[in-house]
């Protein structure tokens, strides 16, 4: 089945990544069943009524022609997120496998694999209970949160894209950004992009320059800009700026890169909560991040929009999204609007060592992908002792501690809940 995909307005600039979407309908199975369409982003038991209750393995299928002037350009398959593990394969060749139900990953197409006419092919699991099934990952030891009572969650249920970018390029960026207008950069950009100038800008809300700085790459990198004036984030003033990162020779960029941050500090002292230096009461709502129609999967933007806007209306300050990951808009959206974010772990059922290294992943990836949220303002470690014995289990008291510590000491921007009390 060969179904259009859309490619992403970009700019003619150089260096700017282009984007195919690969959301659409792709050809599933599930298990021994027939093939059918299925709609991506979606979980499969939000789609098809047989299988509403359902784990197992599943496969989905999809081809894309290749657009006109990508050849040359590395090429990468990204997925926001497929639960739980999948195999991924391309034009017949395993590109790889991951494993966690909630973040983004990818995998870069060998120049030789890639055709005019393309194929991808998924392959699924989504573990139940039974361990003799799944010994690699039985559900009770991954984190799923609220996959257990509200409904199961299995397959593609965010988009898929393929990116054409230059192998110079930035991997990952985090901001640190307090009260004092001064804005801490952290790059780290792949060995190709080595030694080249790279130029980091801060605009404003208008795309204004503010401020600027050069530097030559290493493969990690710290910038240090500081802003007179700047205006700062809050519920009720949620100003945000961009940092504009751009590497090669200006106006020969390899690669350009934009990402929003805000100028905020949360702390406790006192007693109290204090926002930007200054005192706020929380008035929050545990949000389940569960969709009528889609499960996991929310509708569209603006109905998070639309949510947004609807819980500030109710006097909220802030929503508790309860030990789930969600899809990347919900922080763009908190952002934009003003809303504070407190966001969890999903919890596990069973506490092991492996699924406590895979709490520990899942914070990592956590934190790759969402660090430079003004709006989320808390993690939670552990949600109601689920999970954990940790008034009769010292191992576990332990690591709470331990997890803790790495914590604060990764993130020091932001407040850690060790055990939100039942």
């Amino acid at each position: 089945m060969q179904e259009s995909a859309q490619l992403a307005a970009t700019s003619a600039n150089t260096g700017e990544r282009q984007s195919l979407s690969l959301d659409g309908v792709w050809r599933f199975r599930h298990e021994e069943g027939p093939w059918r369409d299925a709609h991506v982003p979606s979980p499969w038991q939000a789609e098809f009524s047989d299988l509403v209750d359902t784990f197992g393995h599943a496969v989905y299928q999809r081809r894309f022609t290749l657009p006109s002037g990508w050849n040359g350009r590395e090429l990468a398959l990204r997925f926001g997120a497929v639960s739980y593990f999948c195999e991924v394969r391309f034009n017949g060749e395993v590109l790889g496998t991951h494993e966690g139900a909630f973040l983004p990953f990818e995998f870069v197409l060998p120049p030789s694999l890639v055709r005019h006419e393309n194929e991808i092919e998924v392959r699924v699991t989504m573990p139940s209970a039974d361990r003799r099934a799944f010994p690699d990952f039985p559900f009770s030891e991954v984190p799923h949160g609220k996959i257990s009572w509200y409904g199961r969650v299995g397959g593609l249920w965010q988009s898929v894209s393929v990116e054409a970018r230059d192998p110079r390029r930035v991997e990952e960026v985090r901001i640190e950004a307090g009260a004092d207008g001064v804005a801490n950069i952290a790059l780290k950009v792949t060995d190709a992009a080595i030694g080249l100038p790279a130029r980091v800008t801060i605009l404003d809300a208008t795309n204004g320059e503010v401020t600027t700085s050069g530097l030559t790459l290493a493969r990690d990198n710290s910038v240090h800009l500081a802003l007179e004036g700047a205006r700062l984030w809050s519920p009720a003033e949620p100003n945000l700026y961009t940092a504009l990162i751009e590497i090669g020779p200006e106006g020969e960029a390899t690669d350009i890169v934009r990402q929003t941050f805000g100028f905020r500090t949360i702390e406790t002292r006192d007693g109290k909560v204090l926002l930007n230096g200054q005192p706020i009461y929380l008035r929050g709502a545990l949000d389940q991040d569960y969709y009528p129609d889609g499960l996991y999967t929310p509708p569209s933007l603006e109905f998070l929009e639309d949510q947004a806007r609807k819980a500030k209306e109710l006097g909220l300050n802030l929503l508790r999204c309860h030990i789930k990951v969600p899809d990347p808009r919900y922080y763009d959206v908190a952002d934009r609007l003003g809303l504070l974010v407190w966001t969890e772990i999903p919890n596990v059922a069973s506490f092991t060592t492996r699924s406590a290294q895979r709490m520990r992943d899942t914070m990592t990836g956590i934190l790759k992908r969402d660090r430079n949220h003004p709006s989320i303002i808390a993690w939670t470690l552990i949600n109601e002792d689920w999970g954990t014995r940790l008034v009769e289990n010292a191992e576990h008291r332990t690591w709470l501690k331990e997890t803790y510590d790495w914590l604060k000491a990764e993130d020091p921007t932001r407040l850690v809940v060790d055990n939100s009390a039942c």
